[in-house]
């Protein structure tokens, strides 16, 4: 009853006066729970009823600056992804000590430009890579993490959609197979440069079974004409990016799924055969 959302305010009030700390918890989480309710359940010693107040969209600003106090990091990881945080709450988080607390704030879709372009100096390469990762960052900041001497960052750059195409050209001379990747994914990648890396040998990366071809041909903006000759790769996990484009002609796609009923079939006979 305390975490059923439809549970009526006397109710909830009722369950309040007892010391139960789970049914506090329960209270906490409860998206329909007053926020007066909230204030009261934040003042409570136990870290794990802070952070389900934190968490709650009913808690106001008010009660979210003093948790934002609080010494406990789930805690202020629940404030920093609460839309009713205030910006200034949320500029302070932006400088704590703990990194990883500095990286929640980066990941924030809901962190303002102003603060992303403090993070964008971060001496933490994580900070600066998931701050090039988010989709609120401004393309004058995304050119200067292009140029960052971690990796990992100019990988995120790469991965961003909103990273101009001029900029992506200037990545993809980078011999690193994981940048390829990244770059072969962006639906902002010019067309001379997927057509490059559709030709791209190595079959795998730090991404897994994943290669820059697969990539290419699962890229929505793969020109038709890449694509028609990606259509005749070995390599199976290619054809299948290819067969799944919106852009690939329907005549290939046709004959790719003739082909992949064909072979699930003889998987299945085969199967049933073992049985």
């Amino acid at each position: 009853m305390a975490g059923n959302p439809n549970t009526p305010k006397e109710t909830l009030i009722e369950l309040s006066k007892e010391k139960d700390q789970g049914m506090k918890i329960k209270l906490a989480e409860n998206p329909n729970i007053p926020s007066d309710m909230l204030i009261e359940l934040a003042i409570d010693n136990n870290p794990l009823t802070k952070k389900a107040v934190a968490e709650n969209l009913n808690t106001s600003s008010y009660v979210l600056r003093e948790l934002a106090k609080y010494e406990d990091f789930d805690v202020k990881r629940g404030v920093i992804f609460n839309p009713n945080t205030p910006i200034d709450v949320l500029k302070e988080l932006a400088k704590d000590e703990d990194c990883e607390m500095r990286y929640y704030v980066a990941v924030n879709p809901n962190t303002p430009k102003e603060i992303l372009i403090e993070l964008a100096k971060d001496e933490d390469c994580q900070s600066r890579a998931t701050v090039a990762q988010n989709l609120n960052i401004s393309k004058d900041i995304l050119r200067k993490l292009a140029k960052d001497e971690d990796c990992f960052v100019r990988q995120s750059v790469a991965g961003n959609p909103n990273t101009p195409s001029d900029v992506l050209k200037e990545l993809a001379k980078d011999e690193d197979q994981d940048m390829k990747i990244m770059i072969a994914g962006n639906p902002n990648t010019p067309n001379d440069i997927l057509e490059k890396l559709s030709k791209d040998e190595v079959v795998e990366t730090g991404f897994g079974h994943f290669n820059v071809r697969q990539t290419v041909a699962g890229n929505p903006n793969t020109p038709k004409e890449i694509l028609i000759e990606l259509a005749k790769d070995k390599d199976f996990e290619v054809k299948q990016g290819v067969a799944f484009n919106p852009n690939t002609p329907q005549k290939i796609k046709a004959i790719f799924f003739k082909i992949f009923i064909i072979v699930s079939n003889k998987i299945i006979n085969r199967t049933n055969a073992g049985f």
